[in-house]
């Protein structure tokens, strides 16, 4: 399988994975669905330096993915102030 389509469909999990762990963060689901995000956390970071190794340009969006996934998992939109 051609690594392009593997960083699609990497990438497609991992954006996938951050929406899910997003919409369900007060639901009892969260504690399966966080081992699922961080799966796919790795496996974006693996697809991104792979093609960084094999001279691939899908290694940018790869990474736009990574950085993606890193912030939208610790950002806070609640907007409380913590002390």
């Amino acid at each position: 399988m051609d690594l392009f389509w593997v960083a699609v469909a990497t990438q497609l999990l991992g954006l996938l994975s951050l929406v899910s762990i997003r919409l369900s963060q007060h639901a009892p689901v969260f504690a399966r669905l966080q081992p699922l995000f961080f799966l796919a956390l790795l496996a974006v970071g693996t697809v991104t330096v792979a093609a960084f190794a094999s001279n691939s340009m899908t290694w940018f969006s790869s990474a736009a993915t990574l950085s993606i996934m890193s912030v939208g998992a610790t950002l806070d939109l609640t907007g409380e102030v913590s002390a």
